[in-house]
């Protein structure tokens, strides 16, 4: 009485058998997809050819480190002509599609008498469609983009700005961080880490699949001296508004001047064409600091 069959017990070892084996192929998936960047790489949503240059722009092309060959668009700001040195703003756009899908994020900018470089990482727009995606390889398209606004003849390279919205702020920040040459700092809707964001939407399978590292709240306190504005709006379901209030607390551990805009009601994609206070506020946040002869 009570006692297990005993023609039981091979059916309980075959199941704890077939869990085992499972854990095991789990487990071999998820370090195939860490070690070969597949699990990162779905993180993107790149769209190639942007179409036709606006008569207004200017097409740029640069090369970074790897030898890739990647384009932007010179965005000049109104009224100034050729020639005029002005203050810049390098625009690190957001994930899926190109620039041609980004520049309304930034165009209100040269209005204000700022020149606008957005460009494509690779593999976006007609940039060279080759090289790994993951952060690593962006951020280093980053520096490579840096490099060539600072290059441009009307650049006024001791008033340049970072603006980084939504995935572009995961490289607008350790780009502020590790380049004096950048005075200011803005991020739109941007994300504090790389698993953060992946387990709003997998809760614990981003954590297992996405390799760490790299995260942008490791390099606020190195913003010292870079005064940084932080929009985001709080109903914005992609990237959370707690984003930003973990960004805005790391900055104000470090001793890091940073202002938080929280936009109420402002989702995602349409915070500049609902809330127009927040591109006023970019605006004059950037005219503060970069307008200074």
């Amino acid at each position: 009485m009570g006692r297990t069959p005993a023609r039981a017990r091979p059916r309980t070892s075959r199941l704890f058998s077939s869990l085992r084996r499972l854990l095991l192929v789990l487990l071999t998936l998820v370090l195939i997809a860490r070690l070969t960047n597949f699990a990162e790489s779905l993180f993107y949503g790149p769209t190639r050819d942007t179409g036709n240059t606006a008569a207004i722009d200017e097409d740029i092309w640069f090369t970074n480190a790897e030898g890739l060959r990647l384009h932007g668009w010179f965005m000049r700001a109104r009224n100034l002509a050729p020639g005029t040195p002005a203050p810049a703003v390098l625009h690190v756009h957001g994930n899926a599609g190109n620039i041609a899908y980004h520049d309304s994020f930034s165009r209100f900018l040269t209005e204000s008498g700022f020149h606008v470089f957005i460009f494509d990482y690779r593999r976006y727009g007609r940039s060279d469609d080759q090289g790994p995606l993951n952060r690593d390889a962006l951020l280093r398209d980053t520096h490579a983009a840096l490099d060539a606004l600072l290059a441009h003849p009307d650049v006024d390279t001791t008033r340049v700005g970072v603006y980084g919205v939504s995935l572009g702020g995961a490289f607008a920040i350790p780009l502020a961080a590790q380049r004096p040459e950048v005075r200011a700092l803005v991020t739109l809707s941007a994300f504090s880490s790389w698993t953060g964001v992946a387990n709003d939407h997998a809760p614990l399978l981003g954590s297992l699949l996405l390799p760490r590292g790299w995260n942008p709240e490791h390099f606020v306190p190195d913003l010292a001296g870079r005064p940084w504005l932080i929009a985001h709006g709080d109903a914005d379901r992609i990237v959370r508004i707690r984003h930003a209030h973990r960004l805005k607390s790391l900055a104000d551990l470090a001793g890091v001047d940073a202002t938080l805009l929280a936009a109420p009601g402002a989702d995602h994609n349409e915070i500049l064409s609902t809330h127009p206070e927040v591109r006023i506020a970019i605006a004059e946040f950037l005219s503060r600091l970069l307008d200074q002869q």
